[in-house]
Order: C-alpha cells, then sequence, then structure tokens
C-alpha cells in the first residue's frame, strides 16, 4: 500500500497554517469548528476562505516567487521545502486542495486550491506556465478574446508579462522566432496609397506606420512597416492586428495565396474601387525575405523568440534583485554598526554634560558665596559711616548752638572778650585740624574705591582663569576620550595580529607611539591645569587678604580719628 504524502497531516505544519490565516485577517467562524455543523456549512465556509485567500494573494501581500526564480508556497511556512518548480508547486497545490475532509483541514484545502487558481489566472505565472505545457490549442476567436482581456489586464496591473499569456492563448510554439522591436507587415495590392496605411490601423495602439518605397523593378504591391512598442503590451497589440486581419481573411496566408485580379480589388462602392489591405506579425519568414520588406527588418529589428526575451528579461531582473540584496545587507550591517557608535558617542556626551554641569554647579556656587560676602562687608561699611556721619551732625548742631549763645552774650570784660577770642582762636585751630582730617577722610575714601575697582579687576581675571581652566577640562577629557579609543583600538589590532599580518604590526606600532604621544601630552595638559589651579587659588586668597588688611586699617583710621576733629570735619563738610 502506497503512502500518499499529499495527504498526510503534519500537526506542526498545520498549526503553522492555522497562525499564518489568522495572521493574514482569516478566521474560522465557530460554525466550522463545531463538529454538529452540516457538510452545507462547511462547503460554504471553505468557499468563503477560497475567495478571500485568492483577494489577498491578488493585491500582493502574501511572497510567491523567491529571488532565484524558484517558487514558495505562502500557505506552509513552516515546510523545509520553500523552493518549488512551478510544477511541483501546482501539484502540491491541487494535492492538498482535493484531498480528503478527515486528512485536511478545510480551511487548509481552501488556501491551497485558491493558490492554485491564482497561479494559473495571474499574467505573472503565464510564460512558466506555457515553458510547461507544450502547445496550447485554441480557436482564432477565442485567441482574439484572451489577447484582449490579457492586455487589459497587463495594462492595468502595470505587469510586464501580462502579454505573455496572450502568446500562450494564441497556441504559438515557443521557438517560433518573431522580429524584435515588435513590427507588423501592412501590404496591398496595386493601385492603393502607401500613405493610406496610417488610417487602415488607427484603431490600433501603435507608435509608427512606415511605409516603403517599392521599385517598379520589384513590382506594384504597397508595403509599410506598423511598429509597436518594446514591451510585451506592444506584443499583444501586435497579436491583435494580426487576429483583426486574419478574422477578416486578409492575413498573410490570404496574401500569399491572393489571385493577382480578383483579390486586388475588393468590390466598387459609389463608384471608387477599394484595394485590400492584408497584415500580420512580422516573423523569421518575413525578416528573410528579398523584397523591400526583408531588408527593411533586417536593418531596423532582430529575431528572437518568446522565450529567448523572457529569460534575457528574467536574468535581469534576478541578477538586479540580487545586486539589490547584496546592496541592501550591507547598508544595513553599516546602519548597525553607526547605530552602535552612536550609542556610544552619545553616553560618553552625556558623562561629559553631566561632568561640565557639575563643575559649572561648583562654580556658580562659589561665586555666589564670594559675591554674597563681599556685598555683606560693603554693607556693613557703608553703615559705619552713615553712623559716623548722624553722629558728626549731631555735635555740628550742637557747635552752632553753642556759637549762637556765644555771640547773644555780651562780654562784660576784658577777660571775657579775652577768653572769647581765645576760644575763637582755638576754632580756627579746630578748623584746620578738621580740615586736614576730611582731606585724610577723601583719600581714604578714594583708597576704598580704588580697593573695590582692583576687587571688581582680580574678580574678573578670576572669572577669565576659571572660564580658561574649564576649557582646557574639556580638551583633557578630550584627551582622555582619544587615549580611551586608541588603547581600544590598540586591543583589537593586538587580537587581529597574525604571523604575516606586517601591516597590521605596523599600523599597532604607529598607534602605541600616538597612543604614548597622547599620554604625554595628557599628563602635561594636567600638570598645567593644577598648577594653574594653584596659581588661581593662591591669588585669590592674596587678593582676599589683601582686601581684609585694606578694610582693617581704614576702619582703624577712623576710630583713632578725634571727636574734635570729626565735629569739625561736620560743621565744614
Amino acid at each position: 500500500m502506497d503512502l500518499d504524502m499529499d495527504d498526510y497531516v503534519d500537526p506542526y505544519e498545520e498549526a503553522e497554517a492555522e497562525a499564518a490565516a489568522e495572521a493574514a485577517g482569516l478566521t474560522a467562524p465557530a460554525a466550522e469548528e463545531s463538529s454538529d455543523d452540516s457538510d452545507e456549512d462547511d462547503s460554504e465556509a471553505e468557499s468563503d476562505y477560497e475567495e478571500k485567500s485568492f483577494g489577498l494573494l491578488q493585491s500582493g501581500k502574501h511572497r510567491v516567487r523567491n529571488p532565484d526564480g524558484t517558487f514558495r508556497c505562502p500557505f506552509c511556512p513552516g515546510k523545509k521545502k520553500q523552493d518549488y518548480k512551478l510544477k511541483d508547486l501546482l501539484q502540491h497545490a491541487d494535492g492538498i486542495g482535493v484531498s480528503s475532509k478527515h486528512r485536511r483541514h478545510g480551511r487548509e484545502r481552501a488556501f491551497h486550491r485558491a493558490f492554485a487558481r491564482f497561479v494559473r489566472t495571474d499574467p505573472s505565472f503565464a510564460h512558466d506556465l506555457a515553458i510547461i505545457n507544450d502547445k496550447l490549442g485554441a480557436s482564432v476567436t477565442s485567441s482574439d478574446d484572451a489577447n484582449v482581456g490579457a492586455k487589459e489586464k497587463a495594462d492595468d496591473n502595470g505587469d510586464t508579462n501580462g502579454s505573455t499569456s496572450v502568446a500562450v492563448a494564441m497556441g504559438l510554439p515557443q521557438e517560433e522566432k518573431f522580429a524584435w522591436p515588435w513590427s507588423g507587415v501592412l501590404a496591398a495590392g496595386a493601385g492603393f496609397n502607401a500613405e493610406d496605411f496610417a488610417d487602415r490601423v488607427a484603431m490600433f495602439s501603435v507608435d509608427d506606420v512606415v511605409p516603403l518605397v517599392v521599385d517598379e523593378v520589384e513590382g506594384t504591391e504597397s508595403f509599410a512597416i506598423v511598429r509597436f512598442a518594446n514591451g510585451w503590451g506592444g506584443f499583444g497589440d501586435a497579436l491583435a492586428l494580426e487576429n483583426y486581419f486574419n478574422k477578416n481573411r486578409t492575413g498573410k496566408k490570404e496574401w500569399e495565396a491572393r489571385n493577382s485580379a480578383g483579390d486586388a480589388v475588393d468590390g466598387e462602392q459609389n463608384g471608387e474601387v477599394e484595394v485590400k489591405v492584408y497584415g500580420w506579425v512580422a516573423r523569421e519568414g518575413d525578416f528573410h525575405v528579398g523584397n523591400v520588406v526583408g531588408r527593411y527588418l533586417r536593418k531596423h529589428t532582430n529575431l528572437t523568440t518568446i522565450d529567448e526575451l523572457s529569460k534575457s528579461e528574467s536574468e535581469k531582473s534576478g541578477k538586479m534583485v540580487a545586486i539589490l540584496a547584496t546592496q541592501i545587507e550591507a547598508k544595513n550591517r553599516y546602519l548597525q554598526d553607526l547605530e552602535t557608535k552612536k550609542n556610544a558617542t552619545e553616553l560618553s556626551i552625556a558623562r561629559l554634560e553631566e561632568d561640565n554641569r557639575k563643575l559649572h554647579e561648583a562654580y556658580n556656587e562659589e561665586m555666589r558665596n564670594l559675591h554674597r560676602r563681599a556685598r555683606d562687608y560693603a554693607l556693613r561699611i557703608f553703615q559705619d559711616n552713615e553712623n559716623l556721619k548722624l553722629e558728626l551732625d549731631n555735635r555740628r548742631r550742637e557747635l552752632n548752638s553753642r556759637a549762637k549763645q556765644l555771640e547773644k552774650v555780651t562780654a562784660e570784660n576784658a577777660s571775657d572778650r579775652k577768653k572769647l577770642d581765645d576760644q575763637k582762636q582755638k576754632a580756627k585751630d579746630d578748623n584746620s585740624e578738621l580740615e586736614l582730617a576730611r582731606i585724610e577722610q577723601e583719600r581714604a575714601d578714594e583708597d576704598v574705591l580704588k580697593l573695590f575697582e582692583d576687587q571688581k579687576r582680580e574678580k574678573e581675571d578670576v572669572l577669565a582663569r576659571m572660564l580658561q581652566l574649564e576649557k582646557e577640562l574639556h580638551e583633557k577629557q578630550q584627551l582622555e576620550l582619544e587615549v580611551t579609543r586608541l588603547n581600544g583600538t590598540l586591543q583589537v589590532m593586538k587580537h587581529l595580529e597574525g604571523d604575516d599580518d606586517g601591516d597590521i604590526h605596523d599600523k599597532m606600532e604607529k598607534l602605541s607611539e600616538k597612543l604614548e604621544h597622547e599620554k604625554k601630552r595628557l599628563e602635561e595638559l594636567s600638570g598645567e591645569l593644577v598648577k594653574k589651579e594653584r596659581e588661581s587659588n593662591d591669588e585669590l586668597q592674596e587678593a582676599r587678604k589683601e582686601l581684609i588688611s585694606v578694610l582693617l586699617i581704614f576702619s582703624r583710621i577712623l576710630s583713632k580719628m578725634p571727636c574734635s576733629y570729626l565735629l569739625l570735619y561736620c560743621l565744614y563738610s
């Protein structure tokens, strides 16, 4: 007993087919899952699955053709064999499609029936089917209908293989040679104007109609070449023209067997003589004929078969697909490398930004503390000056009141007048001393202002130094990253080094020298940064000490000034 492998049900294959159907949007209705459903309901469900699957195949959502020219079954994703020939693929689909209900799931059979119907009806498989079938017999009428239908579908879908189905439907043998670019021959008897050929084929899609000049020695017939498009659509147009003339019994056979007297004239219409026009597709016999038609075809066309032309286009398409696939794979690898480098760079940048942010925060905090201390100290000085001014104002008012009282009092005796003169002289001396104190006060004020200017300038210098240190720190971090990258490159090249890798060894020595140079440069830069940082801190501490010492001296000067000097200063200021 032979085992039919097409009827064998693999549980894994069935599960994968169900998963593929669910992914395609074909979920099984509850009626089909139930064992109590009737055979009629099962048939309707299978028909529904078949139509939906056929629609999905026509929409192009399933890949059927492999890049190497073989075919795959989209409803058997779990099968190891995915490189069928078209004949084997049809046997696979037909075998599962007609298998028993007890051995195959109804949904799986419907999928494969739809797939077999799609392969037999889609124009893209017409050429491959023509190779399988040596020759398909068809009548002239059915050939014309198939030609028109296939051409319309090819024009609608933009598929270049659509016109190949026209040749198969016409029953043309694959070894028959045609003139390419596709051409047609128009012929007429004596008395026909060759310029009128274009009007006779105006209903067809042609690129050009070329009238041929015939010498009197060659005869009195008229000929023209009809040129069609180079693609399969042009071939369909050429066959349509030939079918038209064959149906009207004015094809090539009729032209060769015509009676010069009887076939040259079709009849009379309104007293005018109408000449018959014959037409057919240019083939090998026309190419080698010795008249004006053969000379034109040999000059402007080549002989080729449909099979050769299809194979040439398939090879070009296959090579292009392979090249594009290789380019896509290389670009994908390049993109992955770029993404890895980008992630590493982003991580390094994030770390640098975090270090930079912390440095800025520390610097800003230090500057805020410095400004706050300077502001508090200046406020204390200004407050002390205000208190001294108030005290001087009070003393001056007291002196003014006493002077007024002295002026009102009349000296009764000489001793009183002398005492008054002594007091005036003493007041003058006090005024002189007060003037000297005022001058000293102005000098002290100038020294304070100069001190504040020096402090401001020193703070600006410190700020500039801090910015320079920050810039040098950034350069140091860049050097550290460069040293790290060179170390990584050196380690990689050490792992790649072999016995005969002289170039890699030279590159490793160069990278080692460059790495040592960068390390020395990094150490020098680190030493300079530490040295500059210490110098900046020393200068800042010296400026602070100098400011504190000057302010202490100024406060001591104010505290040691006599009260009388202060009172006189208030009087004259």
